[in-house]
């Protein structure tokens, strides 16, 4: 009979099979029942699951057969979401994790892999290893291993132990006399001297007394005779002098007086009449001068005052009188020059005297000579039986050279030094080196002769008729050689080029005086910032020209200066010597040539003080004859060029007015004057020069600042006049027509209202740096003056911020600092703390950078900070108009008074360069206002501030855009006051 069963959902039964069998759906049907013969059709747009249960959209694990049906990804493939005609294979190194319906590939892990299309990763046999995602184990190598299945990674083999083969479960251990690291592929042999047991990581050397071949697992012992230290690859056989027993690490010396062959066991005493040192492998015969005994170690020397002449000697002789030995001499030496002995038998000479200097000649019974570096205070030698009691020696002094048996009379002196008298001990260095030749081969006694020819005086700083110092030289030269000298060239050089720019200024003021007028009244902004920048660059080159020659000039001779004109480090001191001419001093002119006469200091006193007068008179002369000759004449250009002249020569010509005092004695009987030693300070045209210099100073350095601070006091209420603010005090200094048209306008032009005297502040720090500091006749007292002054008056100066332009700020901070480091140089070059020339060119060079770095740095902010002010220029004046109706309609508010617009209130739009909270910040800010200088404000602008600001800009005054507009503000507010009232 045949047995019918009922078909499961998703099946049916089908009459053409056998009835135990239920077949699945077909495609497109399902069935949710049991034992039905047929299946039904899936509604439009869907599709039979793949089970046939039901009919949906297909999912992950599943695909789209024939657009009928969802069918079950078959093994080694999956499907994130439903595919169509197949899902996607799982790629090597990867498996789904099940069978059918896979709905995602996963990576395999470490100790795993598959080749493709697998449901599940296989594990890694022993003796591999796999990562994740491998497709394939990999073998392990030499040097490694892996024991269990499933590994991630081998494991090297241990130390001791190695392999050598790939793909193995264990490592193999080394034989005895081997070892290996870890992860070793092969065993390592040991080397000589070294051995090992079984599965060692490294061998161990041998101890001292043994040796070892290579590859041994244990060490030999010495014979005797020979020896071997720690790690010995074999046992050497004793040197000569030494010997040793059976497994000695190392041979034992032989005692002094004993000695030994090579390889022998004990050591055999030396004969008598010769020695041994410990370890000799011979005996040696005593010298002359010693003797020794059987067995002997070393051989005695003789007794001082005993000698032995001959080797091998058994005893020693007594010098004989007059002649001394030391211990273990050969022979009696006479006693040397500066000792004697009138005994015999002695073991050392007598000296001549316990006083310095005194010599002998050899073997001398007394002392009548001085030694070296040294001469005798007598006049005259002392005769060949005199005693060493009668003279006196001295130490040489310097600038001297002294042979045996100098005299004072004799004394060498060196070039670059000069003496008054032959009875003078006392030796100067020369102002001009070039001029002092010393003395000559011929040693003449006339005194004279130590000046070179056309130079004589003092210390031979005179030049005869017809020669004139040669500054570059450093000596006296021919006038008839002057035309062709560098000092020459470089006056008719200036000389011309001054001609030159007179001549090309004259015509073209002929050829066309209105463009000459207009090109000037467009360049005069330009040309007075400039020049006020210029000036102080000037300034501060004079003072650091003028601080060299003073200390140089007070130094002169000293033992850190020498004949050294230079008071600052090279190379720093050739930059400095480009800038010479700022001095104005006028020495290095053939002047004497042209005048036909020495022009020495007494001219110069002249010239220099009566040659300014000249010019302020003829200059004062100019102006009455142009407004004799044109009522309407402006001498404001003429009288303002004539007080920056004085404000510029001030120092020079103070210093040469000081100068005058000074005087330098010599030989505690001559006394000159220091810049000039031609003129006897006990002269009477020394004390006509004095008085005169008296008065010159009541005129200069006194009369000079004194006559414009008594031209500036009377204007102070003008030059800061009282105001809101420091912004509002510049506008109304700015439009003040009276102080367009006085003289000392540019004494305060570039200066903040409240410092309008700093002009003159700043002329006693530059008079303070020049001359001044001559009261100091001591290089220590000068170099600490001059540092101190410059310190104080740079943090004044930091401090104050006196000027209005930001640039002419940041060079005068820098000038200042320029001046504090030459006061530093100098005083490293006077101390002597730098001894090495190449350390003094090191501090030359780092003295250099530093200035040309602190340049930099301090311009590059003031660039970006005028930058930055250029910004917010912009800004303001694009916004003037509009700030401005903000005023004119707010009525209410200009009945409360005048105000001030915060920078944070303003509309600056989209551009706006800051915020309410920026605040700005210059080195010399006229923003700042005096009760609260870190608080700028901002006002309007309207027509009379902007001629305000024009004037002031032709006038060479910086004036900041936002200062400029502060009065307008004001003045704007309170006039629409005025009228609504």
């Amino acid at each position: 009979t045949t047995r019918h069963i009922s078909s499961e959902i998703g099946k049916y039964q089908n009459s053409t099979t056998p009835p135990t069998i239920c077949q699945l759906c077909d495609a497109g049907r399902y069935n949710v029942e049991t034992g039905l013969t047929e299946c039904k059709e899936c509604a439009g747009g869907k599709l039979s699951s793949a089970d046939r249960t039901q009919c949906k959209d297909c999912s992950g694990g599943e695909f789209v057969y024939n657009d009928t049906s969802c069918e079950y990804c078959t093994a080694g493939k999956y499907a994130p979401a439903a595919q169509v005609d197949d899902c996607l294979d799982c790629v090597a190194g990867f498996s789904t994790g099940q069978k059918i319906g896979a709905t995602s590939c996963s990576a395999c892990d470490a100790g795993s892999y598959s080749s493709g299309m697998a449901v599940n990763c296989s594990a890694c046999p022993a003796g591999t290893y796999s990562s994740t995602r491998d497709d394939e184990c990999t073998n392990c190598t030499a040097g490694s291993y892996s024991a269990t299945d499933s590994s991630s990674s081998c494991s090297s083999c241990e130390a001791g132990r190695y392999q050598g083969g790939e793909r193995h479960t264990a490592c193999v251990a080394c034989a005895a006399g081997l070892y290996s690291n870890a992860g070793a592929h092969a065993c390592t042999a040991c080397t000589g001297g070294t051995y090992s047991d079984a599965e060692k990581s490294a061998c161990v050397r041998c101890d001292g007394g043994k040796w070892s071949n290579a590859s041994a697992a244990q060490c030999v012992q010495c014979v005797a005779g020979r020896s071997s230290t720690t790690g010995s690859s074999s046992c050497e056989a004793c040197a000569e002098g030494k010997r040793s027993a059976a497994g000695a690490s190392s041979c034992e010396s032989c005692f002094g007086g004993y000695f030994s062959s090579a390889g022998s066991v004990n050591c055999s005493a030396c004969a008598g009449g010769t020695y041994s040192n410990p370890g000799s492998a011979v005996c040696f015969n005593c010298t002359s001068g010693t003797y020794s005994e059987s067995s002997s170690s070393a051989c005695a020397k003789c007794d001082a005052g005993r000698v032995s002449e001959r080797n091998g000697a058994d005893a020693c002789e007594r010098c004989p009188a007059g002649k001394i030995s030391a211990t273990g001499d050969s022979k009696c030496e006479d006693c040397p020059e500066e000792y004697f002995q009138d005994k015999a038998g002695q073991s050392a000479c007598k000296m001549c005297s316990q006083r310095r200097g005194l010599t002998s000649t050899k073997g001398s019974t007394s002392c009548n000579l001085c030694m070296p570096h040294y001469y005798s205070g007598r006049t005259t030698p002392a005769n060949k039986t005199g005693e060493a009691a009668h003279l006196d020696c001295i130490s040489c002094p310097e600038g001297t050279s002294c042979d045996v048996g100098t005299f004072i009379w004799s004394l060498n002196i060196l070039p670059g030094h000069y003496r008054f008298s032959q009875d003078s001990a006392n030796v100067y260095t020369c102002k001009y080196a070039g001029n002092c030749i010393g003395t000559p081969s011929d040693d003449a006694n006339d005194n004279a002769s130590l000046c070179l020819d056309g130079s004589g005086g003092p210390t031979c700083s005179v030049c005869d008729e017809g020669y004139y110092l040669d500054v570059e030289a450093d000596q006296c030269g021919l006038c008839d050689a002057v035309k062709s000298s560098s000092s020459s060239m470089l006056f008719y050089v200036m000389a011309g080029v001054a001609l030159f720019v007179v001549l090309l200024l004259v015509g073209a003021g002929i050829y066309n005086r209105e463009l000459l007028v207009r090109k000037r009244a467009e360049w005069k902004p330009t040309i007075r910032l400039w020049s006020a920048r210029m000036s102080q660059v000037v300034k501060t080159m004079q003072i650091i020209v003028l601080l060299n020659y003073n200390f140089v000039e007070t130094s002169l001779g000293s033992p850190t200066m020498g004949n050294s004109r230079d008071g600052y480090p090279k190379p720093y001191s050739q930059f400095v010597g480009l800038f010479e001419f700022l001095s104005l001093d006028i020495s290095f002119l053939p002047l004497s040539c042209v005048a036909s006469q020495r022009f020495g200091h007494a001219e110069a006193l002249l010239a220099s003080t009566l040659v300014p007068l000249g010019v302020v008179g003829l200059g004062i002369v100019a102006i009455k004859v142009m407004r004799y000759r044109d009522k309407d004449f402006n001498a404001t250009g003429i009288s303002q060029g004539l007080v920056a002249f004085i404000i510029l020569l001030v120092p020079s010509v103070s210093r040469t007015i000081c100068q005058s005092f000074r005087c330098i004695q010599y030989d505690r009987q001559y006394a000159f004057l220091v810049a000039d030693v031609s003129i006897d300070c006990t002269s009477k045209l020394y004390e006509a020069q004095f008085v005169y210099a008296i008065v010159a100073t009541l005129i200069f350095p006194v009369g000079v600042p004194a006559v414009f601070m008594a031209m500036l006091w009377p204007l102070r209420r003008r030059l800061d006049p009282p105001a809101g603010n420091e912004a509002e005090a510049i506008a109304i200094r700015t439009n003040d027509e009276t102080l367009t048209r006085v003289v000392v306008a540019q004494v305060f032009r570039k200066y903040r209202p409240r410092y309008w005297w700093y002009e003159i502040f700043d002329m006693y720090r530059r008079l303070s740096l020049t001359c001044f500091l001559l009261i100091f006749d001591k290089p220590a007292g000068m170099i600490i003056f001059a540092l101190g002054i410059a310190m104080l008056t740079t943090v004044m100066q930091r401090e104050a911020q006196p000027y209005l332009d930001p640039w002419l700020a940041s060079l005068s901070n820098l000038a200042h600092w320029q001046i504090v480091l030459c006061c530093v140089a100098i005083l490293l070059v006077h101390s002597a703390v730098v001894e090495s020339p190449n350390d003094l060119v090191s501090i030359g060079a780092l003295l250099l950078v530093m200035n040309v770095c602190l340049m930099l740095a301090v311009f590059t902010d003031t660039k970006a900070t005028l930058r930055r002010m250029a910004k917010i220029e912009a800004a303001v004046t694009r916004h003037a108009a509009t700030t401005e109706a903000m005023f004119r309609r707010s009525s209410d508010h200009l009945k409360r008074g005048s105000f001030a617009i915060e920078l944070g209130a303003l509309s600056w739009g989209d551009s706006s360069p800051f915020d309410g909270t920026d605040a700005i910040e210059l080195q010399s800010n006229p923003l700042r206002s005096v009760d609260h200088p870190s608080t700028p404000t901002l006002m309007t602008a309207d027509a009379a501030t902007t001629d305000a600001r024009g004037r002031a800009i032709s006038e060479g005054v910086f004036v900041n855009p936002l200062v400029a507009r502060g009065l307008s503000a004001r003045r704007l507010a309170d006039t629409e006051l005025r009228e609504s009232t």
